[in-house]
């Protein structure tokens, strides 16, 4: 993991993002989600993980805020890959919005430092700063959209029902 996220208290002892493995909610702050090459969860390095993730972060965000998805912001370096992006769109059923400074992870922490030196007023200014390069539209079919995330799902049950033989031979 970077140094910045080593170094955060959102970091777990071996310096990665501290997630619960099933709902990618960190284990400590309960307003934070994380996905990616970040976090903790064995199936976090590849885009296609992350794809198939992202709808259950969604899913679980959704009903803990008591909200509907009504759209996405998305950032970091995965975010260049428009087919991963329009894949998301397509699964999670809303608009998928990528900033035009693809690396906010950093940009966020420089901005919380300027917040502290008073270079902005508050987190509405900073929020106010946030500019849309592209939007992904969803165009995936209901049924399909839900047979790839059965899919999923399923696999998950079947590592899961794998790892579990595998102990108790």
């Amino acid at each position: 993991a970077p140094d910045f996220v080593r170094s955060s208290p959102l970091a777990d002892a071996a310096g990665w993002v501290d997630v619960d493995q099933e709902t990618l909610r960190h284990k400590r702050y309960a307003n934070i989600w994380s996905l990616g090459d970040v976090t903790n969860a064995l199936n976090a390095k590849t885009a296609a993980a992350v794809r198939k993730q992202a709808p259950i972060v969604a899913a679980n965000m959704v009903a803990d805020i008591d909200a509907s998805a009504g759209r996405l912001r998305v950032d970091g370096g995965m975010v260049s890959n428009n087919w991963v992006m329009q894949f998301l769109a397509d699964m999670l059923g809303v608009p998928v919005d990528r900033p035009t400074v693809l690396e906010t992870t950093a940009l966020g922490a420089a901005y919380l430092a300027g917040l502290q030196l008073g270079w902005y007023a508050d987190l509405d200014e900073i929020a106010g700063l946030w500019r849309c390069e592209r939007t992904f539209e969803p165009s995936m079919e209901e049924a399909e959209r839900e047979r790839l995330y059965r899919g999923w799902l399923d696999a998950i049950e079947r590592v899961k029902c794998s790892a579990e033989t595998r102990g108790r031979a």
